[in-house]
């Protein structure tokens, strides 16, 4: 269970981010619009790769360096790039410390990992509350299900996994995760009233 989770989380870090996040139109409007670029340079547009290179390595933008990251990622198979994992982790790592949200969640997903990137929990954690306090509806996502499953090592905590299944809803979370933070949500009502021991 614990594997297929991270599995998924990996897969989070190299696919089209979804819109539903509550994040701020300083974010959200660059990051739809470098979306759509990266979108379409992966499929072979040449002047929309050229303009998201040159925003990401010319004009040090946070998100155009996010939407690159992601064609540079591991599970692409995108035009005009080639996978580099030190240039991908770059870019994401950059985009974090810009302050970017999506690249904030990016990364600390690595961090916890520690597989392409030094291990470091604790700043894992800060980067996923971080940009869930951005209004990251998938790092709330994350984070909840961190805590619930006790992944990384890190201690299973109800109460925390359940607060953070809430600020995934509330944030808008979509899908599939949405399915799970109502499970969570309702797995921690029932342990509240009888005890988890039977939550099962």
């Amino acid at each position: 269970m614990k594997a297929l989770l991270n599995s998924a989380l990996l897969a989070a870090l190299t696919t089209a981010p979804a819109f539903a996040d509550k994040l701020d139109s300083e974010w959200a409007t660059p990051r739809s619009y470098y979306i759509k670029k990266s979108t379409a340079a992966c499929a072979g547009d040449e002047d929309a790769f050229a303009e998201l290179f040159d925003a990401a390595t010319q004009g040090y933008n946070p998100v155009a360096m996010t939407s690159l990251a992601w064609m540079i990622s591991p599970n692409q198979d995108c035009a005009f790039v080639r996978h580099n994992a030190e240039e991908w982790i770059g870019f994401v790592r950059r985009g974090a410390e810009a302050g970017y949200p999506v690249a904030m969640k990016n990364y600390g997903n690595l961090m916890l990992q520690g597989e392409y990137v030094p291990e470091n929990k604790v700043f894992g954690l800060t980067m996923l509350r971080f940009a869930a306090k951005e209004g990251h509806a998938t790092a709330a996502a994350d984070l909840a299900l961190i805590f619930y499953e006790g992944l990384y090592g890190i201690p299973e905590n109800m109460e925390l996994a359940v607060a953070y299944a809430e600020e995934a809803n509330n944030l808008g979370i979509t899908g599939p995760l949405a399915e799970r933070m109502d499970e969570i949500t309702y797995t921690g009502a029932w342990c509240g009233a009888f005890g988890c021991e039977d939550a099962n």
